[in-house]
């Protein structure tokens, strides 16, 4: 069984994504974060850090890697350009 330290996990101010603080009101219902644009509902979200701190190796913030290893990788556009043909002298 494993019990988290909720005052110094902060679940509601944190990012399931990239680990980092988002703070935010009661009132704000919506978790998106700045750092890496993860939006949905603020109770899935702290719902998702409570669960990602129980299987996680290591107790507390402080032993937690950053960045979190399931953090989304952001896609990168692949250019890809035809090979030059060899110019002939003649």
């Amino acid at each position: 069984m494993h019990v988290s330290d909720t005052r110094q996990l902060k679940p509601s101010q944190r990012c399931s994504s990239c680990w980092e603080i988002v703070p935010k009101t009661l009132a704000q219902r919506m978790h998106e974060c700045p750092h890496c644009g993860l939006k949905m509902p603020r109770d899935q979200n702290s719902a998702s850090v409570v669960l990602i701190d129980a299987h996680t190796p290591g107790t507390g913030v402080a032993a937690r890697p950053k960045p979190l290893a399931r953090q989304r990788a952001k896609s990168k556009s692949v250019t890809r350009e035809t090979p030059a043909t060899a110019s002939q002298d003649a």
